[in-house]
C-alpha cells in the first residue's frame, strides 16, 4: 500500500525542516566527538558506539511499543533485528582494547564482534526487504535473531571457533576483508531493492531509509579505507563513526515518522474527519452541542451551536451572559426557572424556549441536555444538544390548522347533510301535497259541474228579474273560473309527456298568474305584464316550461315579502328565440351567492320554505330546450329572471325529471 508523503504535511519535510535546534545540536555532538578524538581515542570509541547503541535501542522500543500501528512490517524486521545488533556493539565496546570488562581478553575478539554487529545490520536492512508483504509480529522475529547472536556469541566467547580477523602484525585477514566486501555488497543490494520498492514506503520514509542505508555504506568504506594504516587513517576512522552514527539516526527519524508520528496523524485525520462529519450532520440536522463547567463558567459551542444562533465563532465567544442574552425576553424567566430547577433536582433537561438570532429573527429551540455532580450529588457541569425546531413547530401548526379546518369542513358537510335531508323531506311533503291537492281538485270537479248544469238549467227555463239574472250570471262565471283552476291545478300535477307541442306562452303565464292572484293579493305584490305582441306559439313541453315560470314567480313573491311589484315582460329576439323576463324590487341575491344560486339545495329561504331544487331544475328544463336562464341582482334592488327559448324547439339528450 503506497503510503502518503510525510514531505507535503502542512509543507514541512522532516528532515530538511527548519529544525534549526535539533541540527545546530548535532554538529554540536560532531565537533565535541572530533575534539575527543584528538585527545582520547578510547574515550572517543565509547562515545561514538555509546550514540549507536542508544539509538539502535531506542528504534527497537519505538518499534515494540508501537507495532499495532506499524503499517510497513521492514519497521518491526530491522527493529528487532537492532536490539541484537545494539547487544553486539555493546559487547565491542567492552571489549575493546583498555576498556578492561571482558576478563578472557583475546586481541581478536573485538574485531570479531565488530565484524558479526555490521554483517547482521546489513544482513537485518537488506533481508528485511523480503516481508514488505506480510505482517510481522515481534515475537516471530526475536528468537531467530536471539539464536542467531546466541550463536555468534559462543562462537566468539566459548567455542572460540570464529574465523580469524587479525593476523600476527594486527593486519585484516582475508576473511575480514572478504566479509568487509560482503557487508558493502549486502548495503548496495539493500540499496538497490528499496528503491524498485520504493512504492511500499511513503516518500519520507523511502528517502530517509535509503540515505541511512547509503550513510552506512560510506561508513564502511571509510573502515576499509582506515586498514590502510596511512597518515589520513585517523580521519577515515573518525568520520567513519560519524556517517555510522548519522545512519542510525536517520533510520531512527524513518521509524518514529512511521511508527509514531503517522499513525498519529491517522488517528488525528480520523478525529477531524469524524468531526466534520458530526459538524455537517449536525448542521444538516439543525442541531448543535454545548458544554458548561458551572465552577469556572466556561462553555464549549460546537461549530453547529454557533449556527444556529446565527454567528461564527469569533463574532461570539461562549459565555454565561452570552447565552441568556440570546433567549427570548419573554421566554427568559421561564426557561431559567425551569432549566436550573431541573438540574438541582438531577433530572434531564428537556425545554422548549426561543432565541433571537443575530439577524433579529426568531426561532424556536429545543434544549436536551443532563448534570454532571460530584460525590455530594452538588451540579459541577452540565451538558446537551440543542436544536431548531421552528420548521417542526410551523409544520405542526399547520398540521393542527388543517385538522381544524377538516373537522370544521366534516362538521359543516354534517350539517349540510341534515339540511339536504330536511329539504328532502319538504320536498316529499310538497309532492304529497300536491298530489293530496290533485286528487281534491278532483273530486271538487264532478259537484262543480253539477252545479254548473243546474245553474244553466235555471237560467234556461225560470224568468227572473234584471237582478236576479246577473246575480245567476255571475255565479256561472265564477263556477266557470273555478272549472279552469281545477283544470290548470290537475294539468300541473299530470306526469309530463315530454314531447314539445305548440304553446302560447302569454296564455300560459294569465293561467298562472291567475293561480297565483289571490296570494299576491294577500302579499300585497303588484303585478304588471308586459307582452310582445309578435311572439307567435313556441314549440315546447308545456307543463315544464308552467314549472319554470312559476317557479320564478313564486321566487319572486317571496323576495318582495312585505309588499313589492313584479313585472313579466316578454320579447320577440333575433335567431328566433324569445326571452321571458321576471323582475322584482325586492331584497335581491348577495354576490357571494349568485355563483351557487342553480346548485342543488342551495337556497336561502328557511327549510319550511324552500327545498334549494326549484332553480335547479328549471336551470336543467331550460337547458334541455336549448335555452339559457340567467339572473342579475343587486341586494336591496331587486332581481331579473331571464329565460331564452327556441320558437320552433328542440329537445336535448338530457333527461329532465319530469316529477319535479
Amino acid at each position: 500500500m503506497k503510503k502518503d508523503d510525510y514531505s507535503q504535511r502542512g509543507g514541512v519535510d522532516p528532515i530538511f525542516s527548519s529544525q534549526y535546534l535539533s541540527f545546530v545540536s548535532g554538529l554540536q555532538i560532531f565537533a565535541a566527538l572530533y575534539i575527543i578524538s584528538q585527545f582520547n581515542y578510547l574515550l572517543f570509541h565509547s562515545f561514538a558506539e555509546g550514540f549507536s547503541i542508544v539509538i539502535a535501542f531506542g528504534i527497537f522500543m519505538v518499534v515494540s511499543q508501537s507495532r499495532p500501528n506499524v503499517d510497513v512490517s521492514y519497521f518491526t524486521y530491522v527493529g528487532t533485528a537492532y536490539l541484537f545488533i545494539a547487544l553486539l556493539e555493546l559487547l565491542h565496546t567492552l571489549s575493546f582494547t583498555g576498556m578492561n570488562v571482558i576478563m578472557s581478553y583475546r586481541l581478536d575478539m573485538p574485531t570479531q564482534l565488530w565484524l558479526a554487529t555490521r554483517v547482521t545490520q546489513a544482513f537485518a536492512l537488506l533481508t528485511g526487504l523480503l516481508f514488505l508483504n506480510r505482517r510481522l509480529r515481534i515475537f516471530q522475529l526475536f528468537f531467530p535473531y536471539f539464536i542467531l547472536t546466541g550463536i555468534i556469541l559462543l562462537s566468539v566467547f566459548y567455542w572460540r571457533n570464529f574465523p580469524a580477523c587479525l593476523d600476527g602484525e594486527d593486519l585484516p585477514t582475508s576473511f575480514a576483508r572478504g566479509l568487509d566486501w560482503l557487508i558493502m555488497g549486502m548495503l548496495v543490494c539493500a540499496a538497490l531493492v528499496i528503491i524498485l520498492r520504493r512504492g511500499k514506503f511513503d516518500a519520507y520514509s523511502f528517502r530517509t531509509i535509503f540515505l541511512s542505508i547509503l550513510t552506512l555504506l560510506i561508513s564502511d568504506f571509510l573502515f576499509r579505507l582506515n586498514q590502510q594504516l596511512d597518515q589520513f587513517a585517523i580521519y577515515y576512522h573518525v568520520s567513519a563513526y560519524f556517517f555510522r552514527i548519522l545512519s542510525f539516526y536517520l533510520f531512527y527519524r524513518a521509524a518514529i515518522a512511521n511508527c509514531l508520528e503517522k499513525p498519529f496523524e491517522v488517528v488525528l485525520e480520523d478525529l477531524q474527519r469524524k468531526d466534520k462529519s458530526l459538524t455537517e450532520s449536525q448542521l444538516l440536522a439543525g442541531l448543535g452541542n454545548y458544554e458548561q463547567d458551572l465552577k469556572t463558567g466556561e462553555w464549549y459551542w460546537s461549530q453547529g451551536l454557533y449556527r444556529l444562533f446565527g454567528y461564527e465563532n469569533s463574532d461570539l465567544p461562549p459565555s454565561n451572559g452570552r447565552f441568556w442574552e440570546l433567549i427570548h425576553p419573554d421566554d427568559l424567566e421561564a426557561f431559567s426557572t425551569n432549566f436550573r430547577d431541573l438540574l438541582a433536582r438531577h433530572q434531564p433537561i428537556a425545554l422548549d424556549f426561543r432565541i433571537v438570532s443575530s439577524s433579529g429573527e426568531i426561532r424556536d429551540m429545543q434544549v436536551i441536555g443532563a448534570g454532571v455532580y460530584d460525590s455530594e450529588g452538588t451540579p459541577v457541569s452540565h451538558y446537551g444538544t440543542i436544536q431548531d425546531v421552528t420548521e417542526r413547530n410551523k409544520t405542526r401548526k399547520a398540521l393542527e390548522k388543517a385538522y381544524g379546518a377538516m373537522e370544521q369542513r366534516v362538521e359543516d358537510r354534517s350539517l349540510e347533510l341534515v339540511q339536504v335531508n330536511e329539504q328532502l323531506l319538504h320536498a316529499g311533503k310538497l309532492s304529497a301535497i300536491g298530489k293530496l291537492s290533485a286528487s281534491i281538485a278532483h273530486e271538487f270537479n264532478n259537484p262543480l259541474f253539477g252545479v254548473i248544469n243546474v245553474l244553466s238549467g235555471i237560467r234556461r227555463r225560470v224568468k227572473m228579474e234584471q237582478a236576479d239574472a246577473e246575480l245567476l250570471e255571475m255565479a256561472l262565471k265564477e263556477c266557470s273560473r273555478m272549472k279552469n283552476l281545477i283544470r290548470d291545478l290537475q294539468d300541473f300535477n299530470r306526469p309530463s309527456s315530454g314531447q314539445l307541442a305548440p304553446m302560447d306562452l302569454h296564455q300560459t303565464i294569465d293561467s298562472l298568474l291567475l293561480l297565483s292572484k289571490k296570494d299576491f293579493k294577500t302579499r300585497n305584490i303588484e303585478i304588471s305584464c308586459e307582452y310582445d305582441q309578435r311572439i307567435p306559439h313556441i314549440k315546447a313541453v308545456a307543463d315544464q316550461i308552467k314549472q319554470v315560470l312559476l317557479n320564478l314567480l313564486n321566487n319572486a313573491a317571496d323576495a318582495c315579502e312585505g309588499g313589492g311589484t313584479i313585472r313579466v315582460r316578454t320579447e320577440l329576439r333575433e335567431a328566433g328565440k324569445v326571452a321571458i323576463q321576471v323582475i322584482d324590487n325586492g331584497k335581491g341575491i348577495e354576490p357571494e351567492n349568485l355563483e351557487k344560486i342553480f346548485a342543488p339545495f342551495f337556497t336561502t329561504k328557511p327549510a319550511i320554505k324552500g327545498t334549494g331544487l326549484g332553480l335547479s331544475v328549471s336551470h336543467g328544463i331550460v337547458k334541455r330546450h336549448g335555452g339559457t336562464i340567467t339572473v342579475e341582482s343587486e341586494p336591496n334592488k331587486g332581481t331579473t329572471f331571464t329565460v331564452t327559448l327556441l320558437i320552433e324547439g328542440e329537445l336535448h339528450d338530457e333527461k329532465i325529471d319530469s316529477d319535479r
